[in-house]
């Protein structure tokens, strides 16, 4: 059942319960049946639990893939509530192998991994530094670029490119990232695709090798948790609509099965808002078209952040770890395989409710209450089958998320049903939500209430009993149990509602066993007046008993195998007439060996809580009480320097039954220095008449060395390249080393390198061997900017003759690009070469862009074109009296390469002394010019006594088909 959620019905508010001397929690139901096989067949996937011997220790966020080449699950690092970890492990289907190399990462939470099948390397990405595992060492794989430092990013790999790929996560100061990266063994590269799902953390990715495309569902954005689902092509990200979809989370777990053809999704984080965490334990299959809810016998229990992979070797997707985050502390070290051939977990199947009892006010006849939900839970440990879900009387079953038969559902899985109340009359009703399934019993029932009201009707009167519970007898004839009176609702009494009563009354002795307690209550102004409920107490009988067990033990030895010990067995005290009998072992009479031996006697009897009940006494053959006590538990310590720790803790203490009890010795006595590592400490304590005379204990400590660091990281540089030069050398302090016997340093690209245009990052780590983690990495960038780019070779103003009345078509050399670039990029001009340009002056302009440089390269000139005729005029004399004549000489030239007819016209303008113009002469001539032919043409202004005097302007103009020309000449009047 989902923590932190409130079950409340509409009538149910007022805290219920039960009191055996005092009052107690009221419970769900949930009990047990006998055990039988549930489930799909062996065909089918299932999750089942595996037990291997040595596992890595519990936590959450690991970073895993699958060794395809070596057939190996690699799991590195993880983090619990209080600590990161940087260990490796492989899982080889059946056991767990730890890996301790130099150098090794550090210590990582959320990161990503993913296996290079072309390559045969696990790669994993941490604080921006790529490290590469072959299955015996890490290797660090300095890169020119890299993702950003990150954590809870999603990361695997596509084997039909080639590529490791690489999306979101959260960053420095919980910006949340929304970029993509592929890595090909040699660089980290930041794509651009056209669509991409938007920023966010927690979600999960692998690739479906069937149809090449990666495959990323859910996450968190900045708002909410999110249920979309996402595939990668290589180039751009694509939106996938599907008809049905898993619930919106983050921190789950996601795996590729190639067997199943199907991308298998378990687990995660589903509520919201953020700070109501509830972890789930479905599992999804997404066949690249639509998600379907895959109902499996078995399952791990509700968590987030574990890790999962594709076993392929094994056919099993592989999950470990998590964390269960509404109970904050507690992470998991479990290992899961899901996959065919996997059984059926056997056990007791059981089935229980968020409620007993589930109100639902009283609405209007004939109208329809809001649904109720409730949540069922699989609370055995056995699978639980469904085979139907009905309800009676005016309530009616309106949604089932549930399993039915004959898929399963998984111990300590949880699913939800919703019911409505319709009541035809006005009045009260009850019914039941009754679910038929393998639980106990064969079936179990939620009971359901509500009244109907109309206008004139009072049919609102409603009981609630208090909730199930179970207690354990105080003796042969039960319990005495106290209860709280049942809730009666009635609206139209406000706050003095009926009494209730019950045929079991609180206070009352409890028989062994259940009895069902029903509680009336009655009002005479309701239409149904009265109103019952019952509710269940079950008293454990818990009277089982060993009495007359034997005290200790002691005798002498009869021979090297020990003594034969004789003793009276214990009785079994119980109320029923024939008491059950008693084991014990070893049995009386048996061979004791030289030393203590503890004898187990045990009875059972069904009908008890608990059942079995178990006592010990101990057999000493011979002096056999020397121990050693209060040995110290395994301790760490942090170096304070080159040489270790110094010890130090209490202990042990030695047992001995004859004085003096001697002492305790270690080969290592607190206040002694240990090396960095780990120390077995050996204590014993020796006393000659004890058999045997000595007695060792052992306890490890482990000194870690934690002190290295990188300081004094370079913050990064940016500069210009050298003119010409493809690059630019950058000299730089390496960090400082802080660590009390670790070495330098080392940086790659080292300093003073010649670093190319572009940014570039450094990584720099040192490496010591006694520290844990034993490496301590930093990256800082390095930008070199192209500064060299220009355009050579730039035309001058070009000057053309018009051909036609379009103009004339230009011709020019292109610049070209000066750049350090063996092939430097195209110049364009938005003007081509042999262009048309009109008559007139254009501006050309030319450019060229290179990504490495600042900026784009630009030039201009300009090109003129002119008429075929060009015109020149003089005016003669330039001042004039009455009776005298100004002559205005028009010389015409034909520039072009063919004959042209040209209109000459001439005007006169005068200006008077407050600025106004007028035309006072006008004159037109038609000349005919052969290619290259210059002729003129004279105009003559005679000036009268009426002439006013002042300022004339003369304007000549020349058209023919290429366009006009004009000029200006001026003369005055005295």
């Amino acid at each position: 059942m989902p923590r932190r959620r409130s079950f409340r019905g509409a009538l149910s508010g007022i805290g219920r319960g039960l009191v055996v001397s005092l009052v107690i929690a009221a419970t769900a139901v949930g009990t047990t049946t006998s055990a039988q096989s549930v489930g799909a067949s062996a065909a089918d996937p299932n999750w089942a639990l595996q037990k291997p011997g040595l596992t890595p220790s519990a936590r959450a966020w690991v970073a895993m893939d699958y060794d395809s080449r070596r057939a190996r699950t690699v799991v590195f690092g993880g983090s619990t509530l209080s600590d990161t970890l940087a260990d490796t492990w492989e899982w080889d289907g059946s056991s767990w192998s730890q890996f301790s190399t130099v150098p090794s990462p550090p210590t990582s939470v959320g990161q990503g991994m993913a296996y290079d099948s072309a390559r045969g390397v696990s790669v994993l990405l941490v604080n921006s530094v790529t490290w590469e595992w072959d299955g015996s060492t890490w290797v660090l794989k300095p890169t020119t670029s890299a993702p950003s430092s990150r954590t809870w990013t999603a990361m695997t790999y596509d084997s039909v490119r080639k590529q490791v790929v690489l999306f979101g996560g959260q960053g420095s100061n919980s910006t949340l990232l929304g970029d993509t990266w592929t890595y090909d063994g040699k660089n980290w590269t930041r794509m651009s695709p056209l669509s991409a799902p938007s920023p966010r953390f927690g979600t999960a990715m692998t690739f479906d090798s069937t149809r090449g495309v990666v495959v990323l569902f859910g996450g968190r954005t900045l708002d909410q948790r999110m249920n979309d689902t996402w595939e990668w092509n290589g180039t751009t990200w694509t939106q996938r609509s599907a008809t049905t979809a898993p619930l919106p989370r983050l921190w789950h777990s996601m795996a590729y099965d190639a067997q199943l053809g199907q991308t298998v999704l378990f687990g995660g984080d589903r509520d919201e808002p953020f700070g109501a965490l509830g972890p789930i334990n479905d599992t999804w299959l997404w066949d690249g078209t639509n998600w379907a809810r895959d109902w499996t016998a078995g399952a791990a229990s509700p968590r987030v952040g574990a890790s999962m992979t594709y076993d392929s070797g094994h056919g099993q997707a592989v999950l470990f770890g998590g964390t269960d985050e509404s109970n904050p502390g507690v992470y998991s070290s479990e290992t899961w395989e899901y996959g065919q051939g996997n059984a059926s977990p056997p056990g007791n199947s059981a089935i229980s409710f968020s409620t007993t009892t589930q109100g639902f006010g009283a609405p209007t006849v004939g109208t329809s209450s809001s649904a109720a939900t409730i949540w069922v839970t699989s609370s055995g440990i056995g699978p639980l089958v469904i085979n139907s879900i009905t309800t009676t009387a005016d309530f009616t079953l309106v949604g089932n998320q549930c399993p039915l038969a004959p898929l399963p559902l998984a111990p300590g899985s949880y699913c939800q049903v919703q019911v409505t109340f319709t009541p035809p009359t006005c009045g009260y009703s009850s019914g039941n939500l009754t679910f038929a399934d393998n639980g106990p019993n064969g079936s179990q029932s939620v009971f359901l209430q509500g009244g109907g009201m109309t206008a004139t009707c009072d049919g609102d009167l409603v009981l609630n009993p208090p909730h199930d519970a179970t207690v354990d007898s105080s003796s042969s004839s039960g319990a005495v149990v106290k209860y709280l009176s049942p809730n009666v609702a009635d609206a139209d009494e406000g706050a003095n509602p009926p009494a209730s009563t019950c045929d079991h009354a609180s206070g009352s002795t409890f028989p062994i066993g259940t009895t069902v307690v029903t509680c009336q209550a009655t009002d005479g102004d309701d239409v149904t007046s009265s109103v019952t409920a019952s509710f269940r107490v079950t008293v454990n009988d818990t009277d089982l008993a060993l009495t007359g067990l034997p005290a200790g033990i002691t005798t002498a030895p009869s021979g090297p195998s020990g003594a034969v010990v004789n003793y009276t067995p214990p009785t079994a005290a119980d109320e029923d007439g024939n008491s059950p009998p008693v084991d014990c072992s070893p049995a009386s009479g048996s061979t004791f060996p030289v030393g203590v031996t503890t004898v187990t006697c045990t009875t059972s009897d069904l009908d008890d809580t608990p059942s079995t009940r178990s006592a010990t006494f101990t057999v000493r053959v011979g002096d056999a009480d020397l121990a050693l006590t209060f040995v110290p538990a395994n301790l760490h310590f942090v170096a304070g320097s080159s040489r270790g720790a110094t010890l130090f803790y209490g202990g042990p203490g030695v047992v001995d039954e004859e004085s003096p009890v001697p002492n305790a010795t270690c080969d290592h006595p607190s206040g002694t220095v240990v090396p960095i590592g780990i120390t077995t400490v050996t204590c014993q304590a020796t006393d000659s008449d004890d058999t045997p005379s000595t007695v060792t204990a052992t306890f490890q400590v482990t000194v870690t060395d934690t002190d290295i660091a990188l300081t004094n990281v370079p913050l990064g540089f940016n500069v210009n390249a050298f003119p010409g030069s493809p690059g630019a050398t950058i000299a730089y302090t390496a960090p400082s080393v802080t660590d009390d016997d670790a070495g330098a340093a080392t940086c790659v690209p080292g300093s003073g390198s010649t670093f190319p245009i572009g940014t570039t990052n450094v990584t720099c780590w040192v490496t010591d061997a006694d520290d844990t983690p034993n490496t301590a990495t930093a990256v800082f960038p390095v930008t070199v900017n192209d500064t060299d780019f220009t355009l050579t070779g730039v035309p001058a103003d070009i000057t053309a003759v018009a051909a036609g009345p379009s103009g004339a078509a230009v011709t020019y050399t292109m610049p070209t690009a000066l750049d350090e670039d063996p092939n430097p990029p195209q110049v364009t001009c938005d003007h081509p070469s042999g262009s048309i340009f009109p008559v007139g002056a254009t501006t050309v302009e030319c450019q060229a862009t290179d990504g490495d440089d600042l900026g784009s390269a630009i030039a201009f000139f300009h090109v003129t074109v002119v008429p075929d005729v060009q015109l020149t005029i003089t005016v003669n004399p330039s001042t004039v009296q009455a009776h005298g004549t100004v002559i205005t000489v028009a010389s015409l030239t034909n520039l072009g390469t063919v004959g042209t007819r040209a209109t000459v016209t001439y005007t006169v303008v005068f200006t008077d002394s407050t600025g106004i113009t007028s035309t006072v002469a006008t004159s037109k001539a038609v000349v005919t010019l052969a290619a290259g032919a210059t002729a003129s043409r004279s105009f003559s202004f005679a000036v009268k006594n009426q002439t006013s005097t002042g300022f004339y302007t003369v304007v000549v103009t020349a058209s023919d088909t290429t366009g006009t020309v004009t000029q200006y000449g001026n003369f005055a009047v005295n």
